[in-house]
């Protein structure tokens, strides 16, 4: 198995992207406790290609929607129990899921990023619930993979009770899709407005006037826009874990609400972040465990392992070292990095949960490299 060839050298199908190329479709979705087998869901939907570099893999990652247009309006069934609101109900629908192939390890583990995920708890950050699935495509057997939530405006109505119809999405993307290397990825512009960095036009222009934050009057304005908490925690789990090559320059994601209201805290209008595509934590991608990764990637001006895809000027990075100008928001930084050593990715949790891993993707895995796939051979 393997990949096709670079995205620029094909003009293919599978390289286009949005509602154009999205096309109707039919899925029966089955859940087993090891002994019984149940359909839980039949639903006609929409399935779209999704992704960016693993497009040109010959095992497609997919996302599906549920629209009036095709029936459902949404997927009404709990997918992942570990998936919760606030009010630590268990979310029983949603407007997007994804199949994901298992993005760059898609001809390894598989699941390194729902690994990394899965010990993410009690943060001001929203991430995604992932378990393994198997797919049938038109019957037949195309393999594992990673059933996923989606970021998008119904995800934030569910988990956080604001107003779908009122979220703006950026998330980072590949240079050669996206001039500013990032695009907005849910919500509309204004009526008349072209230029796809609106949202971040208040955000720019502090940012275009402060060098520094040591002013805690500064800070304070600053903080009014971006959620400080938020921060901490998004850029603590990413350097924690040692996310690499695509991080920080892509695979980031910012979210708020553009109207405002008082009786939601996630309706303030501020900006927070989202974490997601983090296959390359951990040794992942490095020459050996001894590479100092976070140290060889500051050579690079673009933050990335590739210096041609995107450069570090983004606004999440950008928002970071102006608050980490800030003594009282570095010592908090730190603080939360030191608490991750022994809270959520202690040495024992993790590795009772890599076995738990190892457990759910080895017998299927094996089982997938003893089938022939279609097109995949």
């Amino acid at each position: 198995m393997g990949r096709i060839r670079s995205l620029p050298e094909l003009d293919a199908n599978y390289k286009q992207k949005g509602k154009g190329w999205e096309r109707s479709t039919h899925i029966d979705y089955f859940e087993s406790n090891g002994t019984d087998t149940k359909c839980q869901l039949q639903q006609d939907c929409g399935i779209r290609i999704q992704g960016n570099y693993s497009r040109s893999d010959y095992q497609k990652s997919f996302r599906l929607y549920a629209r009036q247009d095709y029936g459902p309006k949404n997927f009404k069934y709990a997918f992942w129990d570990n998936a919760k609101d606030d009010e630590g109900n268990v979310i029983d629908k949603y407007k997007k899921i994804v199949l994901r192939n298992g993005g760059n390890c898609a001809f390894t583990t598989k699941c390194s990023d729902s690994y990394w995920q899965s010990l993410l708890e009690d943060l001001n950050c929203d991430n995604q619930s992932a378990r393994p699935c198997v797919v049938y495509l038109n019957g037949e057997y195309w393999g594992v993979y990673v059933l996923q939530d989606d970021f998008c405006g119904a995800y934030m109505e569910n988990k956080h009770g604001v107003n779908k119809d009122n979220v703006v999405i950026y998330k980072g993307d590949a240079e050669a899709i996206q001039p500013l290397g990032y695009k907005l990825d849910e919500g509309e512009l204004p009526e008349g407005v072209k230029d796809e960095d609106y949202y971040f036009k208040d955000l720019e222009s502090f940012m275009s006037t402060h060098s520094s934050l040591e002013n805690q009057s500064d800070y304070d304005e600053f903080a009014a826009m971006v959620d400080e908490d938020s921060m901490i925690d998004y850029f603590a789990t990413e350097v924690w874990i040692n996310n690499k090559w695509d991080w920080p320059g892509k695979n980031w994601s910012m979210w708020k609400t553009t109207a405002k209201d008082d009786t939601n805290p996630y309706a303030d209008g501020k900006w927070r972040f989202m974490v997601y595509d983090v296959e390359f934590g951990g040794i992942s991608g490095s020459g050996d465990a001894s590479e100092n990764t976070i140290r060889n990637s500051k050579l690079l001006k673009t933050g990335t392992a590739d210096e041609k895809s995107v450069n570090h000027d983004k606004p999440h990075v950008r928002s970071f070292a102006l608050m980490m100008t800030n003594k009282n928001f570095r010592d908090k930084f730190i603080a939360r990095l030191e608490s991750f050593t022994n809270g959520m990715f202690e040495k024992n949790r993790a590795t009772t949960r890599l076995d738990q891993f190892k457990g759910m993707y080895q017998p299927i895995l094996d089982q997938s490299s003893n089938v022939s796939i279609p097109l995949m051979a």
